[in-house]
């Protein structure tokens, strides 16, 4: 998978995760810079079909550069919050992850 696409899988983990935190669709689509709509697609997913709803559709696009592992430490890093990651508030942002994955997982976006 490209880095676009990357980011997409984890914007969608970030706006899924922000969103059961407490903020509202709106918020949610404002803070990581997509569409409410997207985020509405995303709870329901998730709400239909578990965290495996989110996962990728194997064989589209290219090959991720996140191990099964990685993706693991990952969502638990994302779960525990942006503050126990290091950051000052708990808004986890595309930047953020970036910065997470590229210092956790030595892994470049």
């Amino acid at each position: 998978m490209g880095a676009g696409a990357a980011a997409l899988v984890v914007a969608d983990r970030v706006g899924l995760a922000l969103h059961l935190r407490g903020m509202t669709i709106r918020e949610v689509a404002a803070e990581i810079g997509c569409a409410p709509g997207s985020v509405a697609r995303w709870a329901k997913m998730a709400r239909e079909g578990g965290d495996d709803a989110l996962d990728p559709i194997p064989g589209c696009g290219s090959k991720s550069r996140l191990s099964d592992d990685g993706r693991e430490r990952l969502r638990a890093i994302l779960l525990l919050g942006a503050v126990a990651a290091g950051f000052e508030t708990e808004m986890w942002s595309l930047r953020r992850v970036r910065e997470v994955i590229a210092s956790e997982l030595d892994i470049l976006y």
